[in-house]
């Protein structure tokens, strides 16, 4: 949605838009819906009171039927678009009361930068998006990697990039991408708006990105170790999460539902040192051997219970120990907060902490850079204008602004909310804690203030330049990322 959009037609935009990226130019019908973020920006939440006024009774009528496929640009070949589908959400609706409308191609950074990469591709390729009817292109400035496709004295400029497979391709350091794009965009009547992605200073396939640099700004993930809770005489012992396989660490208890794995994982790793305890789903100690002496016994594992094999020394001493018949174990949990660089698998991008005033004043000085140094007639932001996940951001920052929200200390995270896992399965679970809804409205809340401050920063120095955000149609996941 666009915040404070200019009245020039070139600025006004409808729920259709393309991507241009990998191999060909096509029309990216993708995300079938956008909506209006500006609907968070009337809302006024208080912590104490989350009383509001019953709303009013609205009317929504049912999609049209789908019209025959046609061809809207004869120049990408035949392409269907679900039009019944794409007229049916509050942004189109929205935009075709208010005779809004505009033609708008995406250009993603990293796959198009062959393409980009000289004056004369530049004007090709915007003569190209002119000619399939296009009135605006959205032109990335600031991908993933926290690199950027201009001449910055804040950010580091993408020099490369290399995809597996594919030919390197290369952006010589003189050439200033954006520029090439801002004057032909003039050149051609085309309404040029930069895309950015807020709060991503990485690329974690590559791990490039000024934020490993900075692993202060870098999004905290909040996990939880399961631990093996022995009623007395015993400290936690730390359990694996995966079943029915040895795990990486000796230290850790492996969980087994299967007694023919156990048999066959025994021998593999000191089967000397190895111990075995047989719980039932109540987790009551049934059984207990050495692992030497496990297959000649024959123990069967109860229904809804496990075997709880230990292969350290140490460990299997305090099971023999303390984890007698009889005993009732309990599976509890342990809080534990990382960077979200130390998780390199948790997703593509190297997210940042959106509660970090050094994150967000980053983020906001390359933005006024850009609206001040080019002629551009929009900012937009990616889909990184969000958390990690609901399990980021757990950082002090957080801690302190949202106890600061509530006006009052809470038991971090699990006022909140704890993760734990299910026995025998090792499923993870979440339970949420009393100030959970309060949590999702203060982390939403943060959002909507930092992009509040990107209208106002951006409008103090250039009162036409719109501001956008990208919102997509994955409604579920909204809790998630705030």
């Amino acid at each position: 949605m666009w915040l404070a959009p200019s009245a020039k037609d070139k600025e006004k935009i409808t729920g259709r838009q393309g991507k241009l990226g990998g191999v060909s130019n096509i029309v990216d019908v993708k995300h079938r819906y956008r909506f209006f973020s500006a609907v968070l920006a009337a809302l006024v939440v208080m912590p104490s009171a989350l009383a509001q006024t019953p709303p009013t009774t609205i009317s929504v009528p049912p999609p049209p039927i789908p019209p025959a496929p046609y061809l809207p640009f004869p120049q990408f070949g035949p392409l269907p678009l679900d039009e019944a589908n794409n007229g049916f959400g509050f942004a189109q609706v929205t935009a075709r009361a208010k005779k809004l409308q505009a033609r708008i191609q995406w250009i993603d950074a990293t796959a198009n930068l062959d393409r980009i990469n000289t004056a004369e591709k530049v004007k090709t390729v915007v003569a190209s998006i002119k000619g399939a009817g296009f009135t605006s292109i959205c032109f990335e400035a600031k991908p993933i990697s926290g690199e950027v496709l201009y001449n910055s004295k804040i950010a580091p400029k993408i020099k490369s990039f290399a995809k597996a497979g594919q030919p390197t391709k290369t952006l010589p350091a003189d050439f200033d991408p954006l520029a090439a794009m801002a004057t032909e965009c003039k050149a051609q009547g085309i309404n040029l708006i930069v895309n950015f992605n807020a709060f991503a200073e990485g690329h974690q396939l590559f791990g490039t990105g000024p934020g490993y640099a900075n692993p202060q700004w870098q999004s905290v993930l909040y996990e939880e170790k399961p631990v093996l809770q022995i009623p007395f005489g015993s400290m936690p012992l730390p359990v694996a999460v995966r079943i029915n396989e040895l795990p990486i660490l000796e230290s850790e208890i492996a969980v087994y539902t299967d007694a023919a794995r156990v048999s066959a994982d025994i021998p593999k790793r000191n089967p000397q040192t190895a111990f075995v305890l047989v719980v039932d789903k109540s987790g009551t100690v049934v059984a207990q051997t050495l692992g030497t002496a496990w297959q000649s016994l024959s123990v069967a594992i109860p229904e809804g219970g496990a075997a709880l094999v230990s292969q350290s020394t140490g460990t299997s001493d305090t099971l023999k120990r303390f984890a007698a018949v009889g005993v009732k174990l309990s599976l509890q949990s342990s809080p534990i907060f990382v960077p979200i660089g130390q998780r390199p698998r948790r997703q593509v991008p190297l997210m940042t902490n959106p509660f970090r005033q050094d994150v967000r004043d980053r983020t906001l000085a390359i933005l006024s850079e850009v609206v001040r140094g080019y002629d551009i007639g929009g900012i937009i932001f990616d889909d990184r204008l969000r958390y990690a996940g609901l399990d980021g951001d757990f950082s002090p920052e957080a801690k302190a602004g949202f106890e600061t929200y509530l006006g009052k200390p809470v038991r971090w995270p699990d006022d909140v909310l704890r993760f734990g896992y299910q026995f025998p399965t090792m499923e993870r679970t979440m339970t949420p804690g009393q100030y959970y809804d309060a949590w999702l409205v203060f982390r939403a809340l943060n959002l909507r203030n930092f992009l509040a401050d990107t209208v106002r920063t951006v409008k103090a120095i250039k009162p036409n330049v719109t501001v956008a955000t990208y919102v997509g149609s994955w409604y579920p996941d909204y809790p998630d990322v705030g």
